[in-house]
């Protein structure tokens, strides 16, 4: 039977559009109903983070760095413990010392880059031929009802100066500027760690000079950051490595209910069964030191494995989906401010289907469309409203997440995606 390539891709979105504007108006609807009318209070009066810690990700270390002179007994002060790698100090350090309202600016920042991305989006799908009438709605709808930037801007989280240098990554190295694309990579990994899994995209691409040369910048980056703190690199990151393992205390070996809802995390999941099925958080506590050596095994292992037998040999937009993917849900803790991150191979399937499908260069279905729009639609909206009772009340959104990114990691390993965004197809006409 042959495939009407135009009415795949129509179809595909608007089916997309449906589950994402449906499962929006639930949450919206829920929260106004119990929070507004009934009167709930929390967790019934949002599906965001609770309202009394707004921002706290941010505000949290206020203390720390207006007080900041150089050296790193700034570490030891009294408060929350500063639990980033050394370049996102830099960049907390610099946003409270420079202006009067860092909260604000960084908001805005995000804000912007954004308003940016969705605007190159726009441009690049109706340049390549896709109807703006179509086209428009679905990028205006997907940004507006951004619940994962919704929970990054509610939480203050400085995640999204990384996913500004990841996009900035992502669009250098679709216009084949390796060095740069790599080098903005090993930047944003020197801060969060796991946006490093990028640099992976330049294998396929033979560029191992740029990923040798990227990875030299992360680490000068690494140490620099570490020279600021000072009073010496050895000092400061011992207090870095203090602060990190502060986390795991606090986050990793530890069943928080409060926040198990919004940790889609591959290892959230296996904490939020355990927790189930037991009904006792202290012995989840006492099991999570073991099973996280387990798990830690395993992931490396599996992923390595699915990466070296199967990933590498896809095209290269199935390689950002899967990337992407075990960026969010591989890590030990994995909020969901760190959805953001899926926007970016979401982006790369719209100019895809615009550039591709529709004219007959890629063969593709509805049905396979869908097989990575909707488990996107899940994923860009809130299900943290999902809640349970045992023994106390919890949300089981995240793990609802993660079963969604686990199919469309699915449909990632199954159902190739050659883009002639990534050269993989000859984009003329």
């Amino acid at each position: 039977m042959k495939i009407d390539a135009p009415d795949t891709a129509r179809r595909a979105l608007i089916r997309y559009a449906e589950i994402l504007g449906a499962l929006s108006l639930v949450a919206w609807i829920r929260v106004l109903v119990f929070g507004y009318v009934l009167h709930q209070p929390y967790p019934y009066n949002t599906f965001l983070f609770i309202p009394d810690a707004r921002f706290s990700d941010f505000t949290i270390y206020y203390s720390r760095f207006r007080n900041f002179g150089g050296g790193s007994g700034v570490f030891s002060a009294p408060g929350h413990p500063f639990t980033y790698p050394a370049p996102c100090f830099i960049a907390y350090l610099l946003l409270v010392k420079l202006f009067a309202h860092p909260l604000a600016v960084y908001l805005c920042v995000v804000l912007v880059a954004v308003a940016l991305g969705a605007l190159v989006l726009y441009r690049a799908t109706v340049s390549a031929g896709g109807s703006a009438g179509l086209i428009a709605p679905v990028v205006a709808m997907t940004a507006l009802l951004a619940y994962p930037f919704m929970f990054l801007l509610d939480r203050g989280n400085i995640e999204g100066l990384a996913w500004i240098l990841v996009l900035a990554g992502l669009l250098a190295f679709i216009r084949e500027k390796h060095l740069l694309a790599g080098s903005l990579f090993a930047v944003a990994a020197a801060m969060k760690i796991v946006p490093g899994l990028f640099l992976l995209l330049l294998i396929p691409k033979r560029r191992y000079k740029e990923l040798v040369a990227a990875t030299t910048v992360g680490v000068g980056v690494t140490l620099a950051s570490l020279a600021v703190i000072g009073p010496s690199i050895g000092q400061a990151n011992r207090a870095i490595a203090a602060g990190l393992n502060a986390f795991r205390e606090i986050y990793v070996v530890h069943y928080r209910p409060f926040e198990i809802g919004f940790d889609h995390s591959l290892f959230g999941f296996i904490k939020q069964v355990l927790a189930l099925a037991t009904r006792d958080i202290a012995l989840v506590d006492r099991m999570l030191p073991s099973v996280v050596l387990v798990y830690g095994a395993a992931v490396s292992i599996g992923f390595g494995s699915l990466y070296l037998l199967r990933i590498r040999k896809l095209p290269l937009l199935n390689q950002l989906f899967a990337l992407v993917i075990a960026l969010i849900t591989l890590p030990y803790v994995a909020y969901d401010y760190t959805l953001v991150y899926l926007y970016l191979p979401w982006g790369c399937l719209l100019v895809f289907l615009v550039r591709d499908v529709i004219p007959g260069r890629a063969r593709m279905t509805a049905r396979q469309a869908l097989a990575f729009l909707a488990p996107c639609a899940v994923v860009f909206t809130p299900q943290s409203y999902l809640i349970l009772f045992p023994p106390e009340v919890v949300s089981v959104g995240g793990q609802v997440k993660t079963v969604a990114l686990m199919v469309l990691l699915w449909s990632a390993i199954h159902i190739p995606l050659p883009s002639s965004i990534f050269g993989e197809t000859d984009a003329k006409e």
